[in-house]
């Protein structure tokens, strides 16, 4: 773009830019360094002016030519000088981790608006259907808990449902009781599989999904234990419906 440059070198440490003019005979002429400072962008732009033919330069905006080239905000100089990267530019920061949230957190409602987690966990409360079977009960809150969590930025979870006998009843069948329930795992978030009754009420849901994100949040491992004092009758006792009860990893294989 420029027929009176000549040539584009570093120096030998590489920490300038010489850019070599032509003289009336065609021969290097160099201007005098561009020594690379802290602030990549300013350096580029630097380099970048030089280069440009007065006309082009003086009806251009520079920044704007490097931005849409994708030169990217917050890149630094180092020390390197050869290799991948010769002109000694680091690569961007990647972004930090999302944090894990909390009930104070607030995510998309679903029609554009921000709406807490404790809002949505109350919102989101599995009602049940009293003249549904126990299977579909379990299917219900196993959807609840399973959308709940991914709003909540919980993708791994793993959910299934199920029932279970809890009274044989007698010899005829009279008296046979059975429980509907939701077993969870978190890799990496709860110690083992955890066993709920598909049936709660909003108290208990509201309190089992904060427990989760709160002690997720702090780096906590969750066990059944932290859920016990919530009034779920038998809570301990049907932790023996997880599936592999006698493997220490359950699930989460």
């Amino acid at each position: 773009m420029n027929d009176e440059v000549h040539s584009i070198e570093f120096s030998e440490d590489g920490s300038q830019i010489i850019i070599n003019d032509k003289d009336s005979n065609g021969n290097p002429v160099p201007r005098t360094p561009i020594t690379k400072g802290d602030d990549v962008g300013l350096f580029v732009e630097s380099v970048v002016s030089a280069l440009l033919p007065d006309d082009i330069r003086n009806a251009a905006d520079v920044g704007a030519m490097l931005k849409a080239s994708g030169i990217a905000d917050g890149l630094s100089r180092h020390s390197q000088t050869t290799g991948e990267n010769p002109f000694g530019f680091d690569a961007p920061a990647p972004p930090p981790a999302p944090q894990p949230m909390t009930f104070r957190d607030t995510v998309d409602d679903g029609y554009g608006e921000p709406i807490s987690l404790e809002m949505l966990a109350e919102d989101s409360f599995p009602e049940p259907d009293k003249n549904a079977s126990l299977n579909d009960i379990g299917l219900a809150t196993r959807n609840a808990f399973s959308s709940y969590l991914q709003q909540a930025g919980i993708s791994n979870a793993q959910i299934i449902n199920g029932v279970e006998v809890i009274n044989e009843g007698n010899i005829v069948g009279y008296g046979r009781e059975e429980l509907a329930y939701v077993n969870v795992a978190i890799p990496g978030v709860t110690e083992t599989s955890i066993v709920f009754p598909a049936e709660l009420t909003p108290q208990q849901w509201k309190a089992i999904n904060e427990t989760i994100l709160s002690e997720r949040a702090k780096g906590n491992q969750i066990t059944p234990q932290m859920f016990s004092n919530l009034g779920i009758e038998n809570f301990m006792g049907i932790q023996d419906f997880r599936p592999n009860s006698g493997d220490e990893d359950g699930p989460l294989d």
